[in-house]
């Protein structure tokens, strides 16, 4: 019995420090990450379709970002975008640092148009403390017509809290998006000449009713 705790105790003595755990940033991030890890509830009931970026929990659906048809762009490298550990789910949130443009902007582009018309609401999170953003549009593009709606329209407030966001798709078709056709699934654009002031975003899905 002895020999058996000097072997174990040997063992243990020989084991190699363990290394800091890294994490995956949100990009590399999959929509099944631990549920245990997000502070929303996502049930089964409930269907979510993710457009593969500011959101890192469980979806029904996704429209991956391959980079070849489908496309996260940044326009004019008007932002820089980093993480942040302050978020709504998963283990952390984008966090847009803008460059001193008199204008920012981004978006998700699909060279082949996509069906989003079963869908009823797109659900998004923001926070900021700055009064750069104290207003922005949240826009889309389907049948080659652009809307955009204020943000502040919806319950936005540069109060640096988080503003859970919903707006129901039928605002963009009343606009005149086809939903059905749909190019640009999230347009964000603001103006702004301010440098390195910063916008979090998360929680970023659509829904049905």
């Amino acid at each position: 019995m002895r020999g058996t705790f000097l072997l174990l105790f040997l063992f243990s003595a020989c084991r190699p420090a363990l290394d800091t755990p890294t994490y995956p940033s949100f990009s590399d991030w999959s929509d099944t990450a631990d549920p245990f890890l997000t502070t929303t509830t996502f049930t089964t009931v409930e269907e979510r379709l993710s457009i593969d970026v500011f959101y890192e929990g469980d979806a029904t659906e996704t429209i991956p970002i391959d980079g070849v048809s489908t496309h996260y762009y940044i326009y004019e490298n008007t932002y820089t975008e980093l993480t942040s550990s302050d978020r709504l789910e998963g283990v952390e949130s984008a966090r847009l640092v803008l460059g001193g443009s008199p204008w920012w902007g981004g978006g998700i582009h699909w060279d082949s148009p996509q069906d989003i018309s079963d869908w009823t609401s797109f659900t998004l999170g923001f926070k900021s403390t700055s009064d750069v953003f104290a207003n922005f549009d949240i826009g889309m593009t389907g049948g080659e017509v652009e809307v955009r709606l204020p943000a502040a329209d919806y319950g936005w407030v540069a109060d640096g809290e988080w503003h859970q966001l919903v707006l129901p798709l039928a605002d963009f078709a009343d606009g005149g998006v086809a939903l059905s056709s749909v190019t640009v699934g999230l347009l964000l654009v603001g103006e702004s000449a301010e440098p390195n002031a910063e916008l979090l975003i998360d929680n970023v899905f659509l829904t049905k009713e």
